[in-house]
């Protein structure tokens, strides 16, 4: 199954994260103690911000909860609203199927967490990771919850009481991340958001590079043992938050009921344990 959107080879679209707008919820704009007098005056301010920020050609995941006020309301707030848009479904979404969800104007709808470009896991609420897996989550669902950091060296929440009510760009959360990660490795914190970190001279071959701790490693099969599941030796390649990422990825996502892979344009449901390994093309 392929994704409906194909960016032209001209431009490259930015790519911007969302969660929880709760468009026209009364509830939970007095719950969150967010700073409009109104629902009106809350959707208003959240399509300025959202179209001032986002272009036609953009790309923009949404990480559920995007509005609970029916079919009609949604396709009406959608058709406002620059930028290819995406949704991996929230607990408040679930009252549209997925396919009512994209004809209401998302190019696409996943009922399921999703791996875009097999390193960053766009889930509504936030999955277990540890500092041996080369991953990151995006998550939202917490809205303000003092018990989640905004940001950790693997992971970032972004409920729009985060970031200011405005989709944020997914390199500037690299950033972010990427410098929470340096604090770590400088000693400066023993601990990021929920997850704990491996002390310094405590990283393996297995789990972290012995020359450069800020690099997550994971084995890589070779491609007879992918495609054979015949067993083969295996080499080592590295995931880092500051350079490119690995020709392959070299380690299948934690578990969990089922991911949805993203690459080249594809689409794919993997069941759990997640035994593939998916390459980078």
């Amino acid at each position: 199954m392929t994704s409906a959107y194909r960016h032209p080879k001209e431009a490259s679209p930015r790519i911007f994260m969302i969660a929880d707008t709760h468009f026209g919820d009364d509830d939970i704009r007095q719950y969150e103690e967010r700073p409009f007098q109104n629902t009106e005056e809350m959707d208003r301010e959240m399509i300025r911000r959202w179209n001032e920020t986002v272009t036609d050609h953009d790309l923009v995941y949404h990480l559920g909860d995007f509005c609970s006020r029916g079919e009609d309301r949604c396709r009406e707030l959608l058709s406002q609203l620059k930028g290819h848009k995406f949704l991996v479904m929230g607990n408040h979404d679930l009252y549209l199927s997925p396919q009512k969800w994209r004809e209401s104007g998302f190019e696409e709808c996943y009922d399921l967490p999703v791996i875009l470009k097999g390193f960053f896991m766009l889930s509504h609420e936030p999955l277990y990771i540890c500092g041996s897996m080369p991953y990151a989550n995006l998550y939202g669902h917490v809205h303000s919850s003092p018990t989640y950091r905004s940001v950790s060296s693997q992971s970032a929440c972004v409920s729009v009481e985060r970031i200011n009510y405005t989709p944020i760009l997914l390199e500037e959360l690299r950033h972010k991340m990427f410098k929470e990660r340096k604090r770590t490795v400088e000693g400066r914190s023993n601990c990021v958001g929920r997850h704990q970190t491996v002390p310094s001279g405590h990283f393996s071959a297995k789990g972290r590079s012995r020359g450069d701790p800020t690099a997550l490693v994971a084995t890589r099969p070779s491609r007879n043992e992918r495609v054979t599941g015949e067993p083969s030796p295996v080499t080592s390649s590295a995931v880092s938050l500051s350079g490119r990422l690995p020709d392959r990825l070299t380690a299948p996502p934690p578990a969990a009921a089922s991911y949805i892979l993203l690459w080249g344009g594809r689409r794919l449901r993997l069941p759990s344990p997640v035994q593939q390994f998916f390459p980078f093309s």
